[in-house]
């Protein structure tokens, strides 16, 4: 990956705040796109495939992370997820994790450095 830039997918019911994301992600070097929910996803994954994926669990909408995860589990290259949520619930990390997330975040509780840090950890 020395020569390309790594690319993030930012998946949020949230349009503005994934717009913030993908400034942010373009900042610190960053290749990335943004989806609002999981069907969105889903295409970016095929057309963009990302090396993480940035996933709010909790999108309005009918879409679902926690589905997603499922979702991205049948695919032979999924990439590297960070669930990036408000979900503190005990509960509710250990499923996340469980489904394949390798990070969880709480967003409330995390500087966006932070989370560049642990896309960095990740994709070394």
């Amino acid at each position: 990956m020395a020569d390309e830039k790594i690319k993030i997918l930012a998946v949020d019911s949230d349009e503005f705040l994934v717009q913030v994301y993908k400034a942010k992600l373009e900042r610190a070097g960053f290749a990335a796109e943004f989806a609002l929910d999981d069907k969105a996803a889903m295409q970016w994954l095929a057309e963009f495939k990302p090396d993480v994926v940035l996933l709010e669990l909790m999108m309005v909408g009918g879409s679902d992370g926690f589905d997603f995860l499922v979702q991205l589990r049948e695919q032979p290259d999924a990439p590297a997820v960070i669930a990036l949520t408000n979900l503190a619930e005990h509960e509710d990390i250990s499923r996340a994790m469980d489904l394949g997330a390798v990070a969880y975040m709480i967003k409330t509780q995390v500087a966006f450095e932070q989370v560049v840090e642990k896309i960095r950890e990740i994709t070394k």
